[in-house]
């Protein structure tokens, strides 16, 4: 009897394991089609919008396919996330044995800021100071792209690492080269192209550390190009507006907290600590030389040519005060 009964359930277990198979099978096929349709779709797109903003030529960069990216960051689960862009959500990820940041852009983002911030991406990926693009996935509703691993993270991170609010700052001698490279990447925005670029969203989230602490540069998507020979252009003011900073009880802006410092010499004792006199006078160099860069008129402020120099200056005495410092990454 019970034999018979075990017997009878077997064609009809095959039966439900075939059609569940043949559901798995169908998935697997409209993800397909789905990613094909998309790969056409965003291919079109993407190729209009890269040849439009770099005269027609572009750097060959690799594809990937959905899988792999999808395999990579577990579907785009939180736990591979390293930062978190205006735009884009930030990956790390794992193919064919190499770590990638692999940034997707969120779903509320707007089509014109993704595509220009890819775009411009490209175009200054071979410059040390911007975070290189290797490759991209045109499977997704918007391309997904690949960049090297910035094996240090992002600058000033939520998590407290890397000067962040809850972490210890970094060293001197760091800070300035931080700024230094940031000013560099800048620089070649303004002064590499027949169209200068500007950035308008220079935060520490848009700046990467690699395994050397070396700075690149992204997060272009507010960018915006002038029309050739022009060096400014009228526009409404974008970007993200300066938190407060929180002293002695209240909420000072960061501009009037810095000018305060230079006013009346009152340096926050964690931002000075283990500092020699030297670096605290190199510190307020650095203070001046940004309020110079906040002045009202243009004139007044300095051109980022200027002020590469000058940080160029301040790194260059600070090693002919002393030994170099080794960087850890622990």
């Amino acid at each position: 009897m019970d034999h018979k009964f075990s017997s009878n359930l077997q064609p009809e277990r095959a039966v439900v394991q075939a059609r569940l198979g043949g559901m798995d099978w169908w998935k697997r096929r409209s993800r397909r089609k789905k990613a094909k349709q998309w790969f056409l779709e965003t291919g079109s797109a993407f190729l209009e919008e890269l040849v439009a903003g770099c005269n027609g030529k572009s750097n060959p960069i690799r594809m990937f396919s959905s899988d792999q990216i999808l395999r990579a960051t577990d579907n785009f689960h939180h736990s591979c996330s390293i930062s978190i862009g205006r735009d884009f959500n930030w990956y790390r990820g794992v193919i064919d044995d190499r770590v990638y940041a692999i940034k997707k852009c969120h779903t509320s983002a707007d089509e014109k800021r993704i595509y220009n911030d890819i775009v411009i991406s490209i175009r200054v990926s071979n410059h040390s100071n911007f975070l290189k693009v290797l490759g991209c996935c045109l499977e997704f509703p918007f391309p997904v792209l690949v960049h090297e691993y910035p094996d240090n993270g992002v600058l000033n991170n939520t998590n407290g690492g890397n000067g962040g609010k809850d972490g210890p700052l970094l060293p001197w001698k760091l800070r300035v080269k931080i700024a230094k490279e940031t000013a560099y990447a800048v620089t070649y925005l303004h002064k590499a192209f027949p169209r200068i670029i500007i950035h308008r969203d220079i935060m520490p989230w848009n700046i990467f550390l690699d395994n050397n602490w070396t700075a690149k540069l992204t997060g272009f998507s507010i960018s915006i190009s002038l029309p050739e020979g022009k060096s400014r252009a009228e526009d409404v003011i974008v970007g993200t507006y300066g938190p407060p900073f929180s002293s002695h009880g209240g909420y000072v802006k960061v501009h009037d907290y810095v000018k305060s410092i230079i006013e009346y010499g009152d340096m926050n004792e964690m931002m000075a600590e283990d500092m020699t006199d030297h670096q605290r006078s190199q510190m307020e160099v650095c203070l001046k030389l940004a309020l110079r860069c906040c002045e009202d008129t243009e004139d007044d402020r300095p051109t980022m040519v200027q002020v590469t120099k000058e940080l160029k200056q301040i790194e260059t005495s600070l090693h002919a005060t002393g030994p170099s410092q080794t960087l850890q990454s622990d």
